[in-house]
């Protein structure tokens, strides 16, 4: 998204039939909301009508929702959790058909909770996220990154909330390291064996959902 030629051509493409009914959910959000920043549209480079795993995080980062943002999710976004994950697909043999992005709170708040999410926000999230899980029948795979995307995974999994719709689905979840960079504070070698913590993630992600993983 760094190239303003690539990322306007993704802009456009945002209504295209294959990710028309995403973009109109996501553009109803923002109206639902008026108040917030907004919800960034998932990039169309992404088919989530064809997604096996979802790829769960906190709340759009400010190289997606900001100001300077693309505003799109997207692993081509111009952030270090983008080229992190990035690296990641490309190590476990992940496509762009085969995932889609989402987040807990998919309103861009990160400039007002840096820090993390309210309750109150993540089981409005759970919400949202089980509207989305509608408009990708596939998906059969969350893999969730960080505290807030991990409660966000257990509400989804509870009887209270929509439960139901995870099981007759067959929906399994993961808990992985959240992607930016503070998480990866680490020695050379703890960095190298989180990464590939990661990438065996996705792996098991992958075999869940009927795809053939890369191997080491």
């Amino acid at each position: 998204m760094k190239d303003p030629k690539y990322r306007q051509s993704q802009l456009d493409s945002v209504h295209d039939e294959h990710i028309a009914p995403v973009t109109e959910f996501i553009s109803c959000l923002s109206a639902e909301r008026q108040e917030l920043a907004g919800v960034p549209f998932v990039a169309p480079h992404y088919r989530p009508e064809t997604a096996r795993i979802l790829s769960l995080s906190s709340n759009p980062g400010p190289r997606a929702g900001g100001e300077k943002g693309s505003g799109l999710l997207s692993v081509q976004n111009d952030d270090a959790s983008a080229e992190r994950m990035l690296k990641v697909y490309a190590a476990a043999g992940i496509r762009d058909e085969d995932v889609v992005p989402w987040n807990a709170f998919p309103w861009f708040v990160h400039e007002q909770l840096p820090n993390g999410l309210t309750s109150d926000y993540i089981e409005q999230g759970v919400h949202v996220l089980s509207r989305f899980l509608d408009l990708c029948p596939n998906i059969v795979s969350i893999v969730a990154h960080g505290g807030d995307a991990h409660r966000c995974a257990q509400l989804l999994r509870s009887a209270r909330i929509v439960g139901p719709v995870v099981r007759r689905r067959g929906i399994h979840t993961w808990d992985a390291r959240h992607t930016s960079n503070r998480a990866f504070i680490l020695s050379p070698q703890q960095r190298r064996d989180a990464e590939e913590d990661m990438v065996e993630t996705y792996r098991q992600a992958m075999a869940h959902a009927g795809l053939v993983p890369r191997e080491p």
